[in-house]
């Protein structure tokens, strides 16, 4: 924390953006709790760990940033990637209850909500991929405007979709017509 603060004394932003995801079948997959635990890891205690440690530096400034890029999964899961999914609902929820505690701080806590991005973890997924640049411009648009829930593209639907009929949401997420768990 020590370096942290020597080379950063102003910090006031601190982006996490950091995500591992693989599809697997949680049930018939003999690797399901390594892959569980390394994506639980980057995706969930990651972001946790950084939030945590980036905070005390955050608290000085006048006014500060944590912007924790989630993912639509956040909303209804994509029932191929179960705890990519867990991890990013875990994560929706850290930023509700993060944005509880720090009220009255200088920090604020923004979740940015984005489709299937173009990134290079997604490479090998086919499908309508947002671009990065868009996305960015949505969070910069978010932050500008003070919005703490960013919902990207077409999750702005999906939320909406999500909470009125969950099983629909998730078929949506997931291409399928076969996904039809109530939640």
């Amino acid at each position: 924390m020590g370096r942290l603060a020597s080379e950063f004394p102003g910090l006031n932003v601190l982006v996490n953006a950091a995500g591992t995801s693989r599809p697997y079948r949680f049930a018939e997959d003999d690797n399901a709790i390594r892959i569980a635990r390394q994506e639980i890891n980057t995706n969930l205690l990651g972001t946790t760990m950084m939030t945590r440690i980036a905070l005390p530096f955050l608290m000085k400034q006048q006014e500060a940033a944590v912007v924790i890029i989630s993912s639509g999964v956040a909303l209804a899961p994509h029932l191929d990637e179960p705890t990519h999914s867990a991890t990013k609902a875990g994560l929706h929820a850290l930023c509700r209850c993060l944005r509880y505690q720090l009220r009255g701080t200088p920090v604020k806590v923004f979740e940015v909500l984005p489709p299937l991005t173009d990134t290079d973890l997604t490479r090998s997924i086919k499908g309508k991929k947002l671009s990065t640049a868009a996305v960015a411009k949505a969070v910069v648009g978010g932050l500008q405007s003070d919005t703490h829930e960013i919902r990207v593209a077409q999750v702005k639907a999906l939320y909406i979709l999500s909470r009125l009929w969950p099983a629909l949401g998730e078929r949506v997420v997931t291409g399928s017509a076969q996904a039809s768990v109530e939640v």
